[in-house]
């Protein structure tokens, strides 16, 4: 009897054995891709294997839901069945409780189970089986650009902080292994010949065409060999190919709120800048000719045309002497000069659709009225229909002068033509200030991504920004587009690194640069601006909320404590305009207890383990401390701690999310650390005399903590309220 039970349990296990085997036989056999999703999507996949058979991998919408265009037909199924599967661009999404984190909408799955991403550059896996344990998902992509000729004069070099991916400009005229874009210019009528490519799947020629066809056109009728991609200029469509506009606007939005000199300090004599002599429009010459019979007009270029008064600028606006003059796009010469005058002669080359050159732009980026021909072609594009002045609305040349007389001579006219700078831009305008020469790099990226991707990267899907205009006007001195952003590490897991910065204080700069190349093989963005002296009581008022700072804290903050909280909320009103997903944020006299680049980058470490840990929704990880305070929270991972509260500001890392929440939290009511408490708060604030502050206006708080802390304040002369322990 014993024996034969003994028999049976064998036999059943046997059974077991085989039928066991052959289920993970069956897995075996499915694509990686399934396998990585673990065996709970196993079965799902088997049911919708009949439906899949026949069908492509192209980009498509079903039933409202947006395709991936490298997205095989199976994973788009999931994502309609809503499998808890999201198909990121720019980021990996992960499910709802981080167990399952899907980075296939990211790469591609090459032969034997080798993951790619779009460079064709091997997923390296914390893991081992997939790609999903890479830390560098919580950056922007990264796309490679190289130029030549006089792009490299007009561009600027380096990694560009864009608003949606980061996009890294270097020169060069052919492919490298890494190279997504060579971009090129046609000289006059002759159109380049395209670089050969090393990988056509993923790399593209692009040509940048800035010329108008009236004087060249053979840009417009050339016949492009099968290595042009894609089209950029000014045109908003060309030659049938993907086309990335761009306009000859020099600055960003918030440049053309400039007033300038004021009215009675500008010259009221009209100037012109000419210096392509040879390609004139006819139209150009004898405008400029009708207009100097009836008043006076000077030529301040290497041309002079009919009528006008040669006249040396450095005379007249000697103010402006020793400035740049990179080239025509940056001419800090002629913008010096129309920011000292009340006019400016603005008239193009050539008439056609969209071809609206720095000629418009510059003068009124400075307060100069432009006085200019082809309504038809620039008025629509203008922030306002009154910011130029246009020939052909009046009935004469005559007309046009008298009117220009009386605008010179009188501030409430001239006043109606800039009142503009104070009122909301046009739809056109915004969009063509958006499409600006300045972030060249960016929209050339950007398409790049776009065509390769199918959309734009998840950069573009910004939350609600809920801040007083004053408080935007003043964090705007701090924006400057394009950032020439550090190249860090993908492994560091962020896009960019800030250090809020006391200018006076040089020495400590000097040591934190050397930190930053010892420990990150970074030198960071230092926020110069906002320090207690260059800011007013105005600045402190928009800001600040004293009532409610003495509630809380129980007296007003200091002047330096704002200065401090402004640096902070500079940079994140950064990161909301650029659409940067997580950043580095360290005061100036933040140290490091790992010191090497290893001790940050290498799978194992505390700061790897903290990125694997990490929520895709958190607000910060606070990663300094004063002596042997211990967050108190849950615990996510051994090095991980949800306290919602913070103790110190040194060294912390903020998403997106959490950049807007805090920036949605102003008033500041305290210090920047007594703000993220705020912040992390859920039961309003309320003192002795039962005065009381309302709670932040915030989403889905989530503040960590580093445990135990990853830095520590330190300067010249020594280490300082620190004590590294659990």
């Amino acid at each position: 009897m014993r024996l034969r039970k003994h028999i049976y349990v064998l036999a059943s296990s046997f059974l077991a054995l085989l039928l066991i085997g052959g289920i993970f036989r069956s897995l075996w056999t499915l694509p990686a891709e399934v396998q990585l999703l673990g065996n709970s999507y196993a079965a799902l996949f088997q049911k919708l294997m009949p439906t899949l058979k026949d069908e492509g991998s192209a980009a498509r919408v079903e039933n409202g839901h947006p395709t991936h265009p490298h997205a095989t037909a199976w994973q788009q199924k999931l994502a309609q069945m809503d499998a808890h599967i999201y198909l990121a661009n720019s980021t990996t999404a992960c499910h709802a409780d981080s167990r399952l984190c899907n980075c296939l909408g990211k790469t591609t799955v090459k032969a034997g189970g080798v993951y790619r991403n779009l460079t064709g550059q091997q997923l390296v896996s914390r893991e081992g089986s997939s790609p999903c344990g890479k830390v560098a998902f919580r950056q922007k992509p990264l796309v490679n650009v190289v130029v030549s000729g006089w792009l490299g004069v007009e561009l600027n070099m380096g990694v560009h902080d864009c608003p949606s991916l980061r996009c890294n400009v270097g020169i060069g005229t052919q492919f490298a292994e890494d190279t997504h874009v060579v971009l090129q210019t046609s000289a006059g009528h002759k159109i380049p010949v395209f670089a050969s490519k090393k990988h056509p799947a993923w790399q593209m020629n692009v040509l940048l065409q800035m010329e108008s066809s009236v004087h060249y056109p053979g840009v417009k009728t050339a016949s492009y060999n099968a290595g042009l991609d894609a089209v950029a200029g000014f045109r908003q469509f060309y030659a049938g190919k993907p086309f990335v506009p761009i306009s000859y606007v020099n600055a960003n939005e918030d440049d053309f709120r400039t007033p300038g000199a004021r009215f009675e300090d500008r010259s009221p004599v009209l100037g012109v800048f000419m210096s392509n002599c040879q390609t004139e429009g006819h139209h150009r010459q004898g405008f400029i000719a009708d207009l100097a019979r009836f008043v006076k007009v000077e030529s301040y270029g290497g041309c002079t045309p009919k009528g006008t008064v040669k006249a040396n600028w450095q005379t007249r606006f000697p103010q402006c002497r020793g400035m740049p003059r990179r080239s025509a796009m940056w001419d800090a010469v002629k913008e010096c000069v129309l920011f000292h005058s009340r006019f400016a002669l603005s008239v193009e080359n050539a008439l056609e659709e969209d071809y609206v050159t720095e000629k418009m732009w510059q003068p009124l980026r400075v307060g100069a009225v432009p006085i200019t021909v082809g309504s038809n072609i620039s008025r629509h594009l203008l922030p306002h229909p009154s910011a130029a002045i246009y020939a052909e609305d009046f009935g004469s040349v005559r007309d046009l002068a008298e009117y220009i007389s009386r605008v010179a001579n009188s501030s409430e006219l001239w006043h109606a033509h800039t009142a503009w700078k104070g009122g909301e831009f046009s739809n056109a305008f915004q969009h063509v200030v958006f499409n600006s020469y300045t972030s060249l790099g960016c929209r050339v990226c950007e398409g790049y991504w776009v065509h390769k991707q199918g959309e734009p990267p998840r950069g573009f899907r910004m939350p609600e920004l809920k801040i007083l205009p004053c408080q935007k006007e003043l964090l705007s001195r701090f924006f400057r587009n394009p950032w020439p952003m550090r190249k860090a590490d993908e492994r560091l897991g962020v896009d960019s690194l800030f250090v809020v910065h006391y200018s006076k204080l040089k020495h400590r700069k000097v040591l934190m640069e050397k930190r930053l190349m010892e420990t990150f093989g970074v030198k960071g963005v230092f926020v110069n601006e906002f320090d207690r002296e260059e800011l007013n009581e105005s600045d402190f008022s928009c800001f600040g909320n004293r009532e409610w700072q003495t509630t809380y804290i129980g007296r007003p903050t200091t002047n330096g404590e704002d200065s401090l909280s402004i640096k902070h909320m500079a940079v994140f009103y950064y990161m909301y305009r650029m659409g940067i997903q997580n950043a580095l944020i360290l005061e100036d006299d933040a140290a490091f207890f790992h010191k090497k680049a290893n001790d940050w980058l290498v799978e194992g470490t505390e700061w790897q383990y903290i990125l694997k840990d990490l929520p895709e929704d958190y607000d910060s990880v606070m990663m300094s401390k004063f002596w042997n305070f211990r967050a108190k929270g849950k615990s996510f991972g051994p090095n991980l701690v949800l306290a919602q509260a913070s103790e110190t500001t040194g060294m912390s890392m903020f998403s997106l999310k959490g950049a807007i929440n805090m920036l949605n939290s102003l008033p500041v009511i305290g210090p920047i650390d007594f703000q993220i408490n705020y912040v992390g708060r859920t039961q309003k604030i309320t003192n002795e005399r039962n005065h009381s502050v309302p709670l932040a206006q915030v989403v889905n708080v989530k503040i960590f903590h580093a445990e135990p802390p990853l830095s520590f304040q330190a300067d010249p002369s020594g280490i300082r309220g620190t004590v590294r322990s659990k």
